[in-house]
């Protein structure tokens, strides 16, 4: 059977963004029921957010199952259901509870009744090359862990962009190759102009720091120096 509910602002994803805007506009209605919908059985926020200048902040991103999950604002519930349609006329979207998500059938199909929709999936990563397993895009946490683990035994990384992403891959990478591929004029052209660009650029072909033991002396590296990173425009 399709049943319907009713709730005043309904969100899509249950990110960062997602549960940005649920806060934003639960303080905006407080009286108002805010619903938040996700497929997933995690819930994503900020916390320790520190800002280091106009364009930059630093914040911790924190990961909790979505059933133990207590907002400030009672008015904010969430609920795990995949979103199968969106029907605009009659300002409800239609989807699968729980344990029936994975079914797809459309006798579990549930109508939910909203006033304001905010959809807060995320972009997909425009990629260079498509469906190729040795093309990754950043994303979310889950990307940065597959990330993460590709690195360990990776000899040569090629990184395209210019962006916020780019700028830290490139800054952290530090145990293989780097070919970092951009189209601008100069690096990180959405933070700093061309002159502090020419400024930090040296720090990237600086040598790798050997480790060091506990007693701050250096250990000689077992493998032979690392090329320095190629940066094509």
């Amino acid at each position: 059977a399709v049943v319907s509910t009713q709730s005043t602002g309904v969100l899509i994803g249950a990110g960062i963004a997602g549960v940005t805007c649920a806060e934003n506009l639960s303080r905006l209605c407080p009286e108002s029921e805010i619903l938040i919908l996700s497929s997933s059985e995690l819930l994503k926020g900020v916390c320790n957010i520190k800002k280091l200048s106009k364009t930059l902040e630093e914040f911790s991103v924190i990961e909790s199952p979505l059933e133990s999950v207590t907002f400030t604002s009672p008015n904010i519930k969430t609920l795990r259901a995949k979103v199968i349609k969106v029907d605009e006329t009659l300002s409800r979207v239609g989807v699968i509870k729980g344990d029936f998500i994975g079914s797809g059938s459309s006798d579990h199909l549930e109508w939910i009744e909203y006033e304001y929709l905010c959809i807060c999936t995320g972009a997909k990563p425009n990629l260079v090359v498509k469906d190729n397993p040795h093309v990754l895009g950043i994303r979310d946490t889950e990307t940065v862990e597959n990330l993460k683990e590709r690195l360990r035994t990776a000899r040569r990384v090629a990184v395209v962009g210019n962006g916020g992403i780019a700028l830290e891959l490139v800054q952290e990478i530090s145990h293989c190759q780097v070919i970092w591929g951009i189209k601008d004029d100069h690096i990180g052209n959405a933070f700093f102009d061309e002159g502090a660009a020419e400024f930090l650029l040296p720090q990237l072909y600086s040598s790798i720091q050997p480790e060091k033991d506990e007693k701050g002396k250096g250990i000689e590296p077992q493998k032979p120096p690392i090329p320095q990173p190629k940066l094509y425009h």
